[in-house]
């Protein structure tokens, strides 16, 4: 018992503290040119760089003249030219300002498009513009940040007349700078980027294994494995092999299926536009009542009974479609935790919905065939009962929680205000709080069986809970 709730704790815990829509991207672009450009110039005239952004819907770009220890990268532009003077800074044209209270301080950015101008005088034949601009863009679904380092080289120009002097150079500009790199910041080119991604995608595995894991402690799936086991001790431990890699073998089919649909290319309108992100807490509702016995999400009859027949043939294509019946079966449980992790894995890589189906039936279909191999160990797992409710009205909890991140994605993106930081971390607070008493019997769910006194589990999951609350409260303030 005590094994199958610290699996199912971490489980909790890392569920909340998921972070979703892990990807390698490039939502910017840009274009290098000079204002007003001339075939050709002549030595002492005085040049327009200019930067253009081009920026996807639903990211921004911070901007180059806030306070580089506010907090977020600022936009820099290092020169390395010849030929030519740099004429005062970089200055970026029409930037938003905003207000963040978590840096109590003002900074810039752009959204859609992005500007920012440098002045230059030419003082050479052999004029030579180029340098590594560094920069940061942060997504308003997630507010994941993307640091990024371009080359950029402004080309074909030239000038006749001759060299002007460094020193009169000097004199004739109003000001000089060599724009440097914000140093406080660590550089973050694409190879780290590409690292973080296949971080995220590990994790996300595990999870998706916990969550597999989980699935086993519902009270849709846990009475069965005895029944199963001691029907494969009779058929033989090949079949109980082949009976585990079925069950991994339909899951990973529907990853399959669920890369195909929402590839890579939907990931940017998956994350951040309001449709889906509706359909999702919609969804995440449904999982979640479903969860805490308001009713239960069914397959159809007919799917059941006609891949139940296929189940009593013989040899191993019998066994498939036992495992298959399971699949369907147990659907009124594993339903909401597989819809999960495909929800989560929608906005991501090709890979992340194959990945995620993989490590949760890879859970899923272990103590079924470990067992079979090993039928004593059997003898070692807790008896069915009261607390296999209790596993899926706190996934009920969970879920609850979690659906409400994508309506704070709709609200960061539309800029509503409805659902700021203060009310999500409100609305976190009061689930974990009903959970807690839950697990200390002060809230009591139709489906749960009679609690005449409290477990040191139930107390110590209580504390848990509490102990969360504790950790958001500054959060409000």
């Amino acid at each position: 018992m005590q094994k199958q709730i610290f699996h199912f704790i971490i489980c909790c815990v890392l569920l909340f503290g998921h972070d979703a829509y892990t990807q390698i991207l490039k939502p910017i672009s840009w274009k290098y040119e000079v204002q007003n450009k001339q075939s050709e110039y002549q030595v002492g005239d005085t040049l327009t760089l200019v930067f253009r952004a081009e920026i996807e819907k639903g990211w921004y770009l911070y901007s180059s003249d806030f306070d580089r220890e506010l907090g977020p990268m600022v936009t820099t532009f290092n020169f390395s030219n010849t030929g030519a003077a740099l004429v005062g800074e970089v200055t970026p044209i029409d930037a938003k300002k905003k207000y963040e209270d978590i840096w109590e301080g003002e900074y810039t950015y752009f959204k859609e498009k992005g500007e920012f101008q440098q002045r230059a005088v030419l003082t050479g034949n052999n004029v030579s513009l180029k340098g590594l601009a560094t920069y940061q863009v942060c997504s308003d679904a997630d507010g994941r940040c993307i640091n990024f380092e371009d080359d950029f080289t402004f080309e074909n120009i030239t000038a006749k007349g001759t060299a002007i002097a460094k020193s009169t150079t000097e004199d004739k500009a109003a000001a000089t700078a060599e724009i440097k790199p914000n140093m406080d910041k660590p550089m973050q080119d694409n190879g780290f980027i590409k690292s973080r991604e296949k971080v995220s995608l590990w994790t996300f595995a595990l999870l998706a294994f916990l969550g597999g894991l989980t699935a086993i402690l519902t009270p849709c799936v846990f009475p069965m494995l005895p029944v199963t086991v001691s029907f494969f001790q009779k058929k033989g431990k090949i079949h109980s092999l082949v009976y585990g890699l079925s069950i991994v073998f339909v899951y990973t089919v529907l990853g399959v299926f669920m890369s195909q649909l929402f590839g890579p290319t939907l990931a940017n309108f998956l994350s951040t536009h309001w449709i889906p992100n509706l359909i999702f807490f919609i969804v995440f509702l449904v999982f979640a009542f479903s969860f805490l016995g308001a009713f239960e999400i069914m397959l159809p009859n007919s799917w059941v009974n006609k891949v139940n027949s296929k189940s009593r043939e013989g040899g191993f294509i019998g066994t498939f479609f036992m495992a298959f019946t399971l699949v369907l079966v147990s659907f009124s449980c594993t339903g909401p935790i597989v819809g999960t992790i495909l929800v989560e894995s929608a906005g991501g890589s090709f890979t992340k919905p194959i990945v995620g189906m993989f490590g949760f039936s890879m859970a899923f279909a272990l103590p079924f065939s470990l067992f079979a191999f090993f039928p004593s160990l059997l003898s070692k797992v807790p008896k069915s009962g009261g607390w296999l409710n209790t596993v899926k009205v706190t996934l009920g909890f969970v879920e609850l929680a979690l659906s409400l991140k994508f309506l704070s994605i709709i609200d960061q993106v539309y800029h509503l205000g409805l659902l700021d930081r203060h009310v999500f971390i409100a609305l976190w607070i009061v689930v974990a709080v009903l959970l807690g008493f839950y697990y200390l019997g002060k809230i009591r769910l139709s489906h749960d069986s009679p609690l005449e006194s409290i477990t040191v589990t139930r107390l110590l999951l209580s504390i848990v809970c509490f102990s969360f609350v504790v950790y958001l409260l500054p959060g409000m303030f």
